[in-house]
């Protein structure tokens, strides 16, 4: 028998929220979406009136570091360095940009976040900041 782990509504108000803070500081706008682990979107946030790319480029970094249990920055940067299309993968909503962190409670992916609208390296720091808030270490 498997116990699955899901994200919790209180979890995903949180980490929505912990970005929305952060992007609003910065007074920039985009979007973050969390996904469980087979990267169907549980939360989803615009924020401002930026392009509207940022919402789906959230979505499918989220869903980029759910499906593989890896940054979306991770599978982009090993898809230049193999020489591989991230068309490979049979799905469109693959991405190589950063901004898609996986969650983790104890041993187990339960989902991940994904963020648009800032540079790609301060939305990578930041979904892993809010991902490393959450992530509950293995055995606790």
């Amino acid at each position: 028998m498997q116990i699955i782990t899901e994200l919790d509504h209180l979890d995903i108000l949180m980490m929505l929220e912990k970005v929305k803070i952060e992007i609003d500081s910065k007074g920039a706008s985009g979007a973050v979406a969390v996904v469980n682990r087979d990267g169907d979107v549980v939360g989803f946030l615009r924020i401002g009136f930026g392009s509207s790319h940022n919402g789906s480029l959230a979505i499918n970094k989220a869903f980029t570091s759910a499906r593989d249990k890896k940054e979306s920055k991770e599978l982009g940067q090993a898809s230049r360095q193999y020489d591989f299309p991230l068309s490979w993968f049979g799905d469109n909503r693959y991405t190589g940009f950063g901004g898609g962190a996986p969650l983790f409670w104890k041993d187990q992916c339960v989902g991940a976040i994904g963020i648009s609208g800032l540079t790609e390296d301060e939305d990578t720091i930041l979904a892993r900041r809010v991902a490393e808030a959450f992530n509950q270490p293995k055995g606790s």
